[in-house]
C-alpha cells in the first residue's frame, strides 16, 4: 500500500480529469482540497488544479475546516468556478476518496517519536487494480452525495473580497492580498481574525474607518460593529490610532492611521506583527 500527506492526495484528486468524491475528509484534507483548487495557476506544476472535487462532508468536520477564512473564502471561489461542490450528512461511517477507479483510505500515519494522532492525517493507496472494491463503494456513496444537502461557504469569494477592495482602494489592496497570501491559516475565532487583518490593512494606508465599514457590509464579509472592535484592538495594542477628519458637513469622520510599529509594513510583516502583538 502506497502511503503519503494530504497535500499529495489533494493533488491527486484535483489534477484527475473526471470528478472524484472525497468521502467524510478530515478538516486538514478539507483544507488541502480547498488550497490545491484555489492556487494560482502554476504552468510547471504536474498535479495542477483540472478537474471538479466532491467533497461529502459530515457537518461537524466542514463546519471546522470552514472556521479558517482563507478555506472558506477559497472554497467559495472555487464552488463559484464549478471546480469544486460540498455537500454535507449528520454522520458517515468511513473515510475515503474515491477518483479515476482507485480508493484511497484517509489513515492515521504517525511520525517518528510524536504522540499517535487523533484523525486522520495521510492516506493510503488500497484499491491498487480492485475494480470491484471501487465499484463496490461508488454506488452507495454516489447515492449518499445525491440525497446530501448542499453546503453554502457562507463568506464572500476571496477573489471578490480582494477585487471589491481594489476597486476602492488600489494600492491598499496589494497589501491586503500580500496579507492573505502569506497566511497559512486565518481563523475566524482568533485574536488576528480577518475583520482585524482588514482593519490594519487600512491604517496602514490611512483610510476612513467609516468607509471600511462600508465596505465590509456591502461584499457581504462583515459589519461596521465588527469593524469598530477591531480597530479598538489595534488602538489597544498600539499598532492603529484614528485621527478626525472633516469631510463635507456632519460630525468629524475618522481616519485609520497606522503607529510606528506597522507604518512600513509589508503585507507579511503586518501579519507577523499583530500575531506577536495580539494573544491568538
Amino acid at each position: 500500500m502506497s502511503t503519503g500527506p494530504h497535500s499529495t492526495l489533494a493533488g491527486r484528486v484535483c489534477s484527475q480529469a473526471s470528478g472524484a468524491l472525497v468521502v467524510a475528509p478530515p478538516p486538514s484534507l478539507v483544507r488541502a482540497v480547498v488550497s490545491r483548487l484555489s492556487a494560482p495557476p502554476d504552468a510547471s506544476a504536474s498535479d495542477q488544479a483540472t478537474g471538479r472535487v466532491r467533497l461529502l462532508c459530515t457537518e461537524a468536520a466542514v463546519r471546522t475546516a470552514m472556521v479558517d477564512f482563507l478555506t472558506a473564502s477559497g472554497a467559495a471561489d472555487a464552488v463559484a468556478d464549478g471546480r469544486l461542490a460540498v455537500r454535507t450528512v449528520p454522520s458517515l461511517d468511513s473515510s475515503f476518496t474515491l477518483a479515476d477507479g482507485a480508493v484511497y483510505a484517509h489513515v492515521s500515519i504517525p511520525e517518528t517519536q510524536a504522540s499517535e494522532p487523533t484523525m486522520p492525517t495521510g492516506f493510503g493507496d488500497v484499491s491498487g487494480d480492485d475494480e470491484s472494491l471501487y465499484t463496490a463503494l461508488s454506488a452507495p456513496y454516489e447515492q449518499t452525495w445525491a440525497n446530501a444537502d448542499e453546503y453554502d461557504p457562507d463568506v464572500p469569494p476571496r477573489s471578490q473580497v480582494v477585487e471589491s477592495f481594489r476597486e476602492r482602494w488600489p494600492e491598499a489592496a496589494e497589501t491586503l492580498a500580500a496579507t492573505f497570501a502569506s497566511a497559512e491559516t486565518l481563523r475566524t475565532d482568533s485574536a488576528v481574525d480577518p475583520v482585524l487583518v482588514c482593519t490594519l490593512v487600512a491604517a496602514r494606508h490611512r483610510l476612513l474607518t467609516m468607509h471600511l465599514g462600508e465596505w465590509v457590509e456591502d461584499v457581504g464579509f462583515s459589519s461596521r460593529t465588527e469593524v469598530s472592535r477591531a480597530k479598538g484592538r489595534l488602538v489597544d495594542a498600539d499598532l492603529a490610532d484614528t485621527e478626525p477628519e472633516t469631510e463635507g458637513v456632519g460630525r468629524p469622520r475618522h481616519r485609520l492611521v497606522p503607529t510606528a510599529a506597522v507604518e512600513q509594513a509589508t503585507g507579511a510583516e503586518l501579519l507577523a506583527t499583530a500575531r506577536a502583538t495580539l494573544v491568538e
